[in-house]
This record gives C-alpha cells, sequence and structure tokens, in this order.
C-alpha cells in the first residue's frame, strides 16, 4: 500500500477544521486519492469553512457558533455548493457519530478539546469499548499535531 493510498475507501468527519491541526489534517487528506471528507466544523470561523466546503464538498459543515450561519449558508448556496450546513454544539455529535462516518479527526480546543486529556486517562476503558468494533482511536494534541504538520510536508 503506498502513502497516498488507504487499503479501502473512507470518510472522514474533522472537528475543528479551520485550526493549525484541522487544516494540517486537511494537508494529509489532499494527498489521500480515496479518503473522502464526511464533515467539516468550525466553531466561528465561518470564511474559513466556506473555502473548505468548496474545496472538499463534504455532505456536512458545522458552525457552533449561529452568528454567522445565516451568511454561511446563503454564501454555499451562491456557490453551488451541494453541502448541508448544521448549527451548534449538538451537530458535532451528529456528524461524528454518523454511521457513514469511517475516522472522527478531533482538532478541537479549550474545553471542546478536553476529550483528549479524558482519553489519556481512560486509555484502557476507551480501547476495550473501541477493539470490539474494530475502530482505532488515537489522541492528538499539540505534539502530535506538530506529527501531522511533518507528516503533510513529507508527502
Amino acid at each position: 500500500m503506498e502513502l497516498n493510498t488507504l487499503a479501502s475507501d473512507a470518510s472522514l468527519a474533522l472537528l475543528g477544521s479551520t485550526g493549525s491541526i484541522g487544516e494540517s489534517t486537511l494537508a494529509v487528506a489532499r494527498k489521500i486519492e480515496n479518503l473522502s471528507i464526511f464533515a467539516l466544523t468550525a466553531n466561528t470561523n465561518a470564511a474559513r469553512l466556506l473555502a473548505q466546503c468548496l474545496e472538499f464538498n463534504p455532505r456536512y459543515a458545522v458552525l457552533v457558533d449561529s452568528a454567522g450561519a445565516d451568511q454561511l449558508a446563503k454564501a454555499l448556496r451562491a456557490a453551488g455548493c451541494n453541502t448541508e450546513l448544521l448549527v451548534g454544539p449538538e451537530a458535532l455529535d451528529q456528524v461524528a457519530a454518523d454511521a457513514e462516518v469511517d475516522m472522527v479527526m478531533a482538532a478541537i480546543v479549550g474545553a471542546a478539546g478536553a476529550v483528549g486529556d479524558m482519553l489519556g486517562g481512560a486509555a484502557h476503558l476507551v480501547g476495550e469499548v473501541a477493539e470490539p468494533v474494530g475502530q482505532v482511536i488515537v489522541a492528538v494534541g499539540e505534539g502530535a499535531g506538530a506529527i501531522v504538520g511533518a507528516v503533510a510536508s513529507a508527502l
């Protein structure tokens, strides 16, 4: 298997796509032939989320902060983009748990991103849940973000 091809087609929900780790993840995703972007999410950066939607054409975009949602929805329609906009923090759960999602990258910060810290303390429990259904959970933080960036530049 080549570095730019997965073993089979896969879809990714990227939580926090407009941040530095999210952008690095998309840099890697651009180089993987059979990876589709199922969802892209942002807290408030509607302009960057719009640009990403126009490039990757995900099924869903999530904007957590509703302040820019109307303008983003209008811009998506005006551009002819078929991406459906979901709004609010509960939409993050919705796209991450969708049955069509093969991988979730949680590249979010602050309290919303505290899942990484929780995984560190409960790794054995998370592994017990993930293993029977054939899932892999990888915790990504600032240090790992640097690794993602290095991999992206190497591909």
